[in-house]
């Protein structure tokens, strides 16, 4: 319904924000996450507890796919955020849908390995929290170095390899 969609669009919205800046806060506190975010299927048995196929994508694509601290953003959310608007919205609910939507799609980009994952880099999220931005991408940056030095010297090639990716994310801002 039109509610559905503006209630949507708002949450998406602001849980991507915040996912984003917990996944740059964590790499700033030396402490890094990786996860993933997808819609689909799935019931509430108890409270704030949520079952079903959506939860086995995410789990699948977190253990999975994520590899490196990055959020996967997964196919089901991209196909929603690039469906057409309910035909029951008038124009200006439509219109906000749409804008909200497009400020999901600028925090979303496509990895080197062909995977949707939030981009906590972007300008959009840049804009959310200006203040602390700065500071906190700088903090990140030497975490990923120093642990890409620190894997380097161990010859850890596993984690070595996922800190490369991380690092190349990282000062490609």
């Amino acid at each position: 319904t039109e509610v559905d969609q503006l209630r949507q669009s708002g949450c998406l919205l602001g849980m991507f924000g915040a996912c984003a800046m917990a996944a740059l806060t964590s790499l700033a506190s030396r402490k890094p996450v990786r996860g993933a975010i997808e819609v689909g299927t799935g019931f509430e048995m108890f409270t704030n507890e949520i079952y079903g196929p959506v939860l086995n994508k995410v789990y699948c694509l977190e253990s999975e796919i994520a590899d490196y601290p990055r959020i996967v953003i997964g196919e089901g959310l991209v196909d929603y955020l690039n469906s057409p608007i309910s035909l029951e919205t008038d124009q200006k609910r439509a219109d906000f849908i749409e804008k909200q939507r497009d400020r999901c799609r600028k925090m979303i980009f496509k990895d080197g390995d062909d995977q949707f994952c939030l981009n906590y880099l972007s300008d959009e999220v840049r804009n959310l929290e200006s203040a602390d931005f700065d500071k906190s991408l700088k903090s990140a940056k030497e975490f990923g170095q120093d642990e890409l030095k620190k894997y380097q010297s161990n010859e850890d090639h596993k984690l070595l390899e996922r800190y490369k990716k991380l690092c190349k994310y990282l000062h490609a801002s």
